[in-house]
């Protein structure tokens, strides 16, 4: 049961995220007001399926995947959302996108790399951190206007629209500076494994 509930809420977030790109691109307030509680749900549910999974012993390969998939879902809603509301460069929605499968591909082959090199976890973080913040920034601009919290003229939006697509534009260049350099290392660690492999094979033979 207790895994069925986990399972449930990693799960949810994959329609849900297709819920949240359908209503947030209705110009209507009242949609975007109810893109905002999906959004929420969304971020609920991801802070709320791991922190069960830990504290109920539930933890599964199934469940690392499912929830990696349901991750990548909600990003992927909230660039496109980002792309077709914002006129963020799709260039850089598909650059962010294609990394993320990336990394996901590269942790599915390896899970334990990001324990192997002390690096990788906090350039993770650190990208997440600005790739969130990114889009929290488009977010807020628009729900404060839907919700009739923070009102800017035009030409206000438009500069404050483009100083976030520059910033996006260097979380870009920051997510693949960072990938190359993980993943430069990681090959590294496994030359290394290899070659003392390699030597451990010669002392027996």
């Amino acid at each position: 049961m207790r895994f069925a509930i986990v399972t449930g809420l990693s799960a949810m977030r994959i329609p849900l995220a297709g819920l949240f790109l359908f209503l947030v691109l209705d110009p209507a307030p009242a949609w975007r007001r109810a893109s905002a509680c999906v959004l929420a749900l969304l971020l609920a549910s991801d802070v709320l399926d791991g922190w069960l999974a830990r504290r109920w012993n539930v933890v599964s390969t199934f469940g690392y995947v499912l929830d990696g998939v349901a991750d990548r879902a909600s990003y992927i809603a909230a660039l496109l959302a980002v792309a077709a509301r914002f006129g963020l460069h799709p260039l850089i929605a598909y650059g962010l996108i294609t990394r993320d499968l990336i990394l996901y591909a590269a942790r599915a082959l390896s899970p334990q790399w990001s324990s192997r090199i002390s690096a990788t976890r906090a350039l993770t973080k650190a990208y997440a951190l600005a790739f969130r913040l990114g889009l929290a920034a488009y977010f807020l601009l628009d729900y404060g206007d839907a919700f009739g919290l923070v009102t800017v003229d035009a030409t206000t939006r438009d500069v404050l629209l483009t100083l976030f697509h520059i910033t996006m534009g260097l979380v870009l260049v920051f997510a693949y500076a960072s990938l190359l350099l993980l993943l430069r290392r990681y090959v590294q660690r496994v030359e290394e494994h290899l070659t003392s492999d390699r030597g451990h094979d010669r002392q027996q033979g």
